[in-house]
């Protein structure tokens, strides 16, 4: 069926308070649903764009046909959560709790899954691309592919986000000693550092084999966040009498 409406995550939340478990034709931008109960949901035919599950428990929930452009399920819980034909570009599952977790005949493209017990998820008929579980593995080629994945998305975006994401890529090529092609976004180090003075907040990883990740961790949590720290102006209506 086709997408035909556009959903915020005070219709979401205040659905399922009221007891709606099922949604469905819908985009879903920029939504953030951290650290909240959504156990049950199920989420069908949806396109999610910048959009955060980041720490909450999804247990027993469903994503069947589902998009995810700049997704975050960092430290969720998504115990028997089924992922069926869902396509996720630039996806974060860090430290996301897997047990009887399924990926059914589903597209992965730069997909993070460090600090998982990934043995615990079922993996059926799935594409994968660059699927990353350890923090070594991120090289700078593999930084800079998956940066310019974001060109076409962030052009797309309103100004101020889209000046702010510029602002954080800018700032990670610096600090990172990484240029970053991105078409339009293409950003150039100015400082020529060889190291990374960013501070590893979330983990333990250190030194310089890891530092690719610790400065992508920053970086990813900058970038999702940027509609509700850089424009509240701009939120809906609904977004501001959001108590939930």
């Amino acid at each position: 069926m086709p997408i035909d409406k556009h959903l915020l995550s005070y219709d979401i939340k205040t659905g399922y308070k009221k007891g709606e478990r099922t949604f469905e034709n819908a985009t879903i931008d920029y939504a953030q649903m951290e650290g909240i109960n959504l156990e049950n949901i199920v989420f069908k035919n949806c396109r999610f764009n910048f959009s955060s599950f980041r720490y909450s428990k999804l247990k027993n929930s469903k994503f069947i046909k589902c998009e995810f452009f700049f997704g975050s399920f960092f430290g969720s819980d998504l115990e028997n959560v089924m992922f069926e034909n869902t396509r996720l570009e630039i996806t974060r599952f860090d430290t996301a709790i897997f047990n009887k977790t399924v990926f059914k005949n589903r597209h992965f493209n730069y997909a993070s899954m460090i600090d998982t017990n990934i043995n615990a998820a079922d993996f059926r008929k799935c594409i994968k691309f660059n699927i990353f579980i350890n923090p070594k593995d991120i090289t700078e080629e593999d930084l800079k592919k998956g940066l310019n994945l974001l060109g076409p998305a962030i052009e797309k975006l309103d100004i101020g986000i889209k000046t702010h994401i510029k602002s954080v890529l800018n700032k990670y090529s610096n600090e990172t000693n990484v240029n970053i092609p991105a078409g339009d976004l293409a950003v150039k180090n100015s400082y020529g550092k060889e190291q990374c003075s960013y501070t590893n907040k979330k983990n333990s990883y250190k030194g310089q084999e890891a530092r690719g990740y610790v400065a992508l961790s920053d970086l990813f949590d900058e970038i999702i966040n940027a509609y509700k720290d850089e424009q509240p102006r701009k939120k809906s209506t609904y977004d501001k009498k959001d108590k939930y």
